[in-house]
C-alpha cells in the first residue's frame, strides 16, 4: 500500500494531539511586509524533536509541513530536527487534532479564530485590509501571547 494513501485512524490522531500537546508550539508568525501596514500575520504549528522518524509519522499523520535539520552546537548531544507547519496546513492540522487536546485547546480555538474569522487570505488590493480583520488579528495574536505566558 501506499503511504502516502494511509488512511489516517482515530488512534493517529490522538496520538499526535498529545505529541502536540506536550512539544508543539501553536503560533502566529508576526512577518514583516513592504507593502500596505508593513505586517501580517502567518499561522504556525512549529515541533522540534531528536527523533526524526517520531517527526516524519507526525507528519504523515498532520499531512503536511517541512523538516529542517537545527545546525548542532556544543549544547546538543544529538542531533535536533524541526517539522513546521505553515498556513493552511497548520490549520488542517489543528482542526484534525482539536477534539483531542487538552493542554493547548485554548491555543487551538485562537487559531481556528484567527483562521476563520481573520481571514488570513483577504487580499483586499489597493483599499487595504478592513480595520475590524486588522483588529481581530491584532487580538487573536495578543491572546496566543497571553496563553503563553499563562494568562487568560
Amino acid at each position: 500500500m501506499d503511504e502516502s494513501k494511509t488512511i489516517v485512524s482515530q488512534l493517529d490522531l490522538a496520538w499526535a494531539s498529545g505529541f502536540l500537546d506536550g512539544e508543539a508550539c501553536i503560533h502566529l508568525a508576526r512577518v514583516k511586509r513592504t507593502c500596505g501596514n508593513g505586517v501580517n500575520y502567518r499561522l504556525r504549528v512549529a515541533v522540534s524533536q531528536n527523533c526524526e522518524d517520531t517527526l516524519l509519522e507526525l507528519q504523515r499523520i498532520l499531512g503536511g509541513g517541512f523538516m529542517t535539520r537545527v545546525r548542532r552546537t556544543m549544547q546538543h548531544t544529538r542531533q535536533i530536527y524541526n517539522l513546521v507547519l505553515d498556513g493552511r496546513a497548520a490549520i488542517a492540522a489543528i482542526i484534525a487534532v482539536e477534539p483531542y487536546l487538552r493542554r493547548k485547546r485554548p491555543e487551538a480555538h485562537v487559531a481556528i479564530r484567527f483562521y476563520q474569522e481573520g481571514m488570513p487570505g483577504l487580499h483586499p488590493g489597493p483599499n487595504g485590509t478592513p480595520a475590524h480583520i486588522w483588529a481581530l488579528r491584532e487580538s487573536c495574536y495578543d491572546s496566543l501571547r497571553r496563553l503563553k505566558r499563562g494568562q487568560p
